[in-house]
């Protein structure tokens, strides 16, 4: 079974690489030193370190979605791997935790709704069960289900035999009147052997 395009991946993989910039354009208003100031001086100290860790949530989260994305489109014409995808699944609950603890104690929507989005992507990009359809995972061909081969009719057409065609024709001289209902009687018996 050979190589193809997988197209949902392909959408999946530059999706993320755009969604990337989402997540670095976050961590740049969140990191940037004239927010820092305002949250200093307005909200104070500890909004100013919920405003900082938030953007590091963000700078995070956009490493990952480069590095995803990557991926993604860097895989998109070979058959899928299950320790590749299985480590992409792992990875996400690992990285979402690392952004859940870096933006404690308050995660932001905006942070929330983007990682949202990017699990929506993440998901995209992901084969199913036995892979992607007409590409299963490497080392699977033998465990997807075999077309049956077509098996022949038990039941024969039997070909008209000669004692019918022979009585059809006796049956039409009959009825045309060429021969009498005895004569016809005698020769159905003397066709069929009686």
């Amino acid at each position: 079974m050979g190589n193809r395009l997988i197209t949902r991946r392909l959408v999946s993989g530059v999706l993320l690489l755009l969604w990337s910039l989402v997540a670095f354009h976050g961590s740049m208003f969140y990191l940037g030193s004239a927010n820092y100031e305002y949250m200093l001086k307005n909200g104070g100290r500890a909004e100013a370190n919920i405003a900082n860790n938030s953007g590091i949530a963000f700078v995070i989260l956009g490493i990952y979605l480069i590095v995803l994305g990557f991926l993604f489109v860097s895989t998109c014409k070979k058959r899928p791997r299950k320790l590749i995808e299985y480590s992409v699944v792992a990875s996400w609950f690992i990285v979402t935790f690392i952004i859940g603890f870096t933006a404690y104690p308050q995660i932001p929507g905006i942070l929330k709704n983007t990682m949202s989005v990017a699990f929506f992507l993440v998901l995209l990009g992901l084969p199913f069960k036995h892979g992607f359809r007409n590409m299963p995972f490497v080392g699977e061909d033998n465990k997807l289900p075999k077309a049956q081969p077509v098996q022949a009719a038990k039941t024969a057409i039997v070909a008209p035999t000669s004692e019918g065609t022979e009585l059809r024709d006796l049956k039409k001289l009959l009825d045309e009147g060429i021969i009498t209902q005895e004569e016809f009687e005698a020769k159905k018996k003397k066709v069929l052997g009686i």
